[in-house]
Formats: structure tokens, C-alpha cells, sequence
């Protein structure tokens, strides 16, 4: 992650309270609606280069959807396999 990114990410967290986290997963559950909540946070914060941030940003939660699919699949994949290794050790 860019120092910039970085930077901004900590200001809209000591504004808006929010986690890294967070801010990730909202735009992530934003969807189509994405623009309009970038819009918001950034009217929110005071520096303008949050504004290309949230675009750079925008671009990343791309990716960052991607991996929380992917974590989500061997989250799922683990208890799958967890469970056949009890069945196995009970039976």
C-alpha cells in the first residue's frame, strides 16, 4: 500500500472513526453506490488528496472483493475439511 494511501487512511480513520477494515468493507458493500459513498468520506475530510486516494481506492476494493471471495471459499473449504476429520476420528 502506498505511503499516500496509507496517510489518507489514517485520516478518514481519526475522522470518521473507522478501521481500515471498515472502510474496506463498505466499499466493497457499496457496489454501484461506491462513487456516491467516496464522495461522502471525502467530503467528511478536509485534505483534497483524499479525493484521488478514495479513487485509487476505488480501483483497489476491486481486488480487495476478490480476496475476501477467496478467503471466504477456504474459510468455507477449512470447515469442510474440519468437519470430515471429526466424522473420521468419531466413526
Amino acid at each position: 500500500m502506498s505511503s499516500s494511501l496509507k496517510d489518507a487512511l489514517q485520516v478518514l480513520e481519526s475522522r470518521l472513526r473507522l478501521s481500515e477494515y471498515t472502510l474496506y468493507k463498505w466499499l466493497v458493500e457499496a457496489g454501484n453506490r461506491r462513487t456516491e459513498l467516496i464522495f461522502y468520506l471525502w467530503r467528511q475530510s478536509t485534505p483534497i488528496h483524499i479525493y484521488r486516494i478514495a479513487l485509487d481506492l476505488n480501483r483497489r476494493v476491486q481486488h480487495v472483493h476478490r480476496d475476501l471471495k477467496r478467503l471466504r471459499e477456504l474459510e468455507i473449504a477449512e470447515e469442510v475439511e474440519n468437519g470430515y476429520w471429526r466424522l473420521k476420528k468419531s466413526s
